[in-house]
């Protein structure tokens, strides 16, 4: 069962392994490099909002967060990946309200 909380500098090695060539670490974070690090990845955070993990089992299995947020207006979603032994199992899908 899926489940989100939100994320911790402890998540950050785990989620800089989820993309597997320069093209999904592109489509994630354009203004990284490849392979993605940690430190990369909290440097990116501290610009964020709203930074969430998905987890199944306890297991980190999707990250994302929120810029730009205009409260009542629009947001940009940022940062999104799913590993891929994950991908395709619906584990994000939704909704934001802001």
């Amino acid at each position: 069962m899926f489940q989100y909380r939100d994320a911790t500098d402890a998540d950050f090695p785990v989620i800089a392994s989820f993309p597997q060539n320069e093209d999904e670490a592109f489509y994630m974070y354009p203004k990284s490099t490849y392979p993605l690090t940690a430190e990369q990845l909290r440097l990116a955070a501290a610009d964020r909002s709203s930074l969430t993990v998905i987890t199944d089992s306890e297991s980190v299995i999707g990250y994302g967060n929120l810029y730009e947020i205009n409260v009542g207006e629009d947001c940009w979603i940022g940062n999104v990946i799913v590993p891929p032994s994950s991908r395709g199992s619906g584990a994000v899908e939704g909704q934001v309200t802001l």
